[in-house]
């Protein structure tokens, strides 16, 4: 949203092979830094959100590390637990 400067992002990385879990959480936590550092410097975002599986300890742990908190439940037509995290832009 251009006017209130937020934006919501997501990503789901499949592969759940016992070997993969090293490149898996390097991966995904290169993933989070780059969008987080694209959302904010780049775009010049006050507030990114996103959706995380509400079973999904692993993913909520990688965002809470990079500074995201949980500020809710999302809705889901689907009926999948999802829960919202936020992260502020420091500088605001």
């Amino acid at each position: 949203d251009p006017v209130e400067k937020t934006g919501w992002w997501g990503f789901y990385l499949c592969d759940y092979s016992e070997e993969a879990a090293a490149r898996r959480n390097a991966l995904a936590r290169r993933v989070v830094e780059t969008a987080i550092e694209h959302a904010f410097n780049r775009l010049g975002l006050h507030l990114l959100l996103c959706e995380v599986l509400e079973s999904n300890a692993a993913a909520k742990g990688l965002y809470r590390q990079c500074g995201f908190a949980e500020s809710g439940v999302a809705p889901s037509e689907a009926g999948i637990g999802l829960s919202v995290m936020e992260l502020k832009n420091p500088e605001f």
